[in-house]
């Protein structure tokens, strides 16, 4: 097994005898194999990408386990999953991964289980930088990488966007990504009708019934609270209310919500409660889009405000000198503008910096690009340029 890039690759191939079919009781000799240098080089993220793209052919099932941090074994997983199918596969990855720690963050485990001919099984196993949340246990024709790539990526990537819709018949809670969506909850209510009729007993339910649909949007609201907030606060990079007018006004405006929630909230009225996700997804997305590009617009617009300061560098020869000086205060770079990578990288690890990379459909790229040569950094301290004085 290679340990490399925070990745843990066993390519191992099994042997399991005939004689024994039991599935209660799997017993699976292994051995293992060394990667290949090319495969051994391989970032996280392409290990991912790779698996992502892998077509289980006749014959072969993908099979796809997210063990949680904190988990001790995966043996101990085994009250979690339900079935005789699920308990042979977590048997089967258990004696593949036999005699491993699981790491703290958890771990992912990618498996091509081929029936008939167990010498050709192969087991990739990659820990993820941040922990994983929840257990997963899938198979198919396809490898389930996204509960591992959101952890390598970073901003909407990473975090998503979050999204209530709620309605009469039930609210749904979403993490919206810019190629798929996922459900993360779903609340049912048992709300009564409004009464029309006259007479006190009318008045007596029509008060009941606001009642319920009060408690209502407060569940909603604390589970809102509970999905999207942590212990290093709200892990969305936005949060939108869509669904039934009233209700959704009820939620926006509910005093129930986190107030970090409620920093970085808007009311979505063009998502309805029929909607499906694709829809969902392209409008929370365009919320999001015209919050990036007013903030990155507001920021280019505060260090034009110092351009002619001695703590200004614009233009990409003098701000990747102050990077390299690890003097940076704020950054912003244009997208495609021919700043290095590992550059970026370094201005990012720099204690206390605020880094921003504009994308090429802000219009404050255009911008950036025509008027400060691609980057505009505010620096923390005046800048000695002694090669230039002599």
């Amino acid at each position: 097994k290679a340990v490399l890039f925070g990745v843990r690759i066993g390519l191992l191939g099994q042997r399991r005898k005939r004689d024994e079919l039991d599935w209660d009781h799997v017993h699976v000799s292994t051995s293992e194999v060394a990667p290949e240098p090319e495969e051994a080089q391989l970032t996280p993220q392409a290990v991912l990408a790779k698996l992502a793209e892998f077509k289980a052919p006749l014959g072969c099932n993908c099979l796809t386990l997210v063990v949680p941090a904190g988990s001790w074994n995966i043996q101990n997983l085994e009250s979690m999953v339900s079935g005789r199918r699920a308990r042979k596969y977590l048997q089967l990855v258990t004696a593949s991964y036999a005699g491993s720690e699981v790491p703290a963050n958890g771990l992912g485990i990618f498996m091509k289980v081929y029936g008939k001919d167990d010498m050709m099984n192969e087991l990739v196993a990659i820990e993820p930088p941040e922990p994983l949340r929840k257990f997963a246990l899938s198979d198919g024709p396809l490898f389930a990488t996204e509960f591992l790539s959101q952890l390598f990526a970073t901003g909407v990537a990473a975090r998503g966007i979050a999204c209530a819709v709620i309605s009469g018949e039930e609210a749904l809670l979403y993490r919206l990504f810019a190629d798929h969506g996922r459900r993360e909850a779903r609340i049912q209510p048992r709300l009564q009708k409004r009464q029309k009729k006259g007479g006190q007993s009318a008045l007596r339910i029509a008060r009941l019934a606001e009642e319920v649909r009060a408690a209502y949007v407060r569940i909603v609201a604390e589970r809102v609270n509970s999905e999207f907030t942590g212990d290093e606060g709200v892990n969305a990079v936005l949060t939108v209310i869509g669904g039934s007018r009233e209700l959704a006004d009820n939620l926006y405006a509910s005093e129930h919500l986190d107030y970090r929630i409620k920093k970085s909230m808007k009311r979505a009225p063009e998502i309805k409660e029929n909607d499906n996700m694709s829809d969902i997804c392209k409008k929370a997305s365009a919320h999001f889009k015209a919050e990036e590009n007013v903030a990155s617009m507001a920021a280019l617009r505060a260090c034009e405000a110092r351009a002619h300061t001695e703590l200004a560098a614009y233009g990409m020869k003098d701000v990747m000198r102050r990077i390299e000086e690890y003097n940076i205060a704020t950054l912003l770079y244009a997208a495609g503008s021919g700043l290095p990578s590992t550059l970026a990288k370094q201005a990012k690890g720099i204690g206390g910096a605020k880094v921003l990379c504009i994308e090429q459909s802000a219009p404050a790229h255009e911008e950036l690009v025509r008027k400060w040569g691609g980057a505009f950094a505010l620096l923390q301290w005046k800048p000695q340029d002694f090669d230039d004085a002599e």
